[in-house]
């Protein structure tokens, strides 16, 4: 479910967020943004679909966020890769 370089782990957790409600979401993104330091939008969606891996610590952070909104399993997924430029054109 994950690749691994170094010590980082790329991974989603498209899986988790989707369990989350629509207020909750925006609280959860919020949260997570201060507590991993991903200040900008482009950080949140690089880390969201694990274009940017996770350090170990990192993951624990995550982890313990997701269970105070009380989702416990199926938090992560596959990373989502980015296209190459150009690809579906004609």
């Amino acid at each position: 479910m994950s690749t691994k370089i170094g010590k980082k782990e790329f991974k989603s957790i498209i899986n988790g967020y989707t369990q989350l409600t629509a207020n909750q979401q925006k609280l959860f993104k919020a949260e997570f943004q201060y507590k991993l330091v991903a200040n900008s939008d482009s950080a949140w969606r690089k880390k969201f679909k694990g274009q940017i891996g996770y350090s170990p610590a990192e993951i624990e952070v995550v982890e313990a966020l997701f269970r105070n909104f009380g989702v416990i399993q199926n938090i992560w997924s596959d990373p989502i890769q980015k296209l190459p430029l150009g690809f579906g054109k004609l």
